[in-house]
């Protein structure tokens, strides 16, 4: 736990080594929840002992059913809008990646945004979601320009001079 306040909870996972063709890699995640938002910050970085940049991939799951779906490829940005579950209700969930995203694909269970780091770089994005039934975001057009308007304020940051 790095700090646990009123406005932000921030928490630091280190994991274990494993290998990715040949190599071993190891992680590090900061994890950043702030109070009054959707979306939290992730942090990740990878360390091995390699030059060669480590392929990365960001994805959000994807139901059975036909949901909607946002992709921005150029703004790395994905948003879906999960189709109903009978009483349940319905889950919007969306990722920004900071870091340039190199492609975008669907498969039949994922939404996949692509990326590469380099050995001690730090990956930024952010991720999360939110449920019809909390009254705040009840479709999918309210949803995604929540991701859309995030993504301007995270790439437009306050300055105080």
């Amino acid at each position: 736990m790095l700090d646990n306040g009123p406005l932000r909870t921030t928490f630091r996972l280190e994991y274990d080594a494993w290998e990715v063709k040949g190599m071993k890699v190891s992680a590090a995640k900061t994890v950043s929840l702030d109070a009054g938002s959707q979306l939290s910050r992730m942090e990740a970085t990878y360390s091995y002992d390699q030059t060669e940049p480590l392929p990365l991939v960001v994805g959000i799951i994807r139901r059975k059913d036909p949901g909607k779906m946002l992709l921005d490829e150029q703004q790395g940005l994905m948003g879906y809008w999960e189709p109903e579950i009978a009483k349940d209700g319905i889950t919007g969930v969306g990722t920004i990646l900071l870091t340039p995203a190199l492609k975008m694909n669907l498969t039949n269970e994922q939404l996949l945004m692509h990326t590469i780091s380099n050995d001690q770089q730090k990956l930024v994005y952010y991720t999360g979601a939110a449920w019809n039934k909390a009254g705040v975001y009840t479709n999918a057009a309210d949803w995604f320009a929540y991701l859309q308007r995030f993504k301007e304020k995270i790439s437009q940051p306050l300055t105080i001079e």
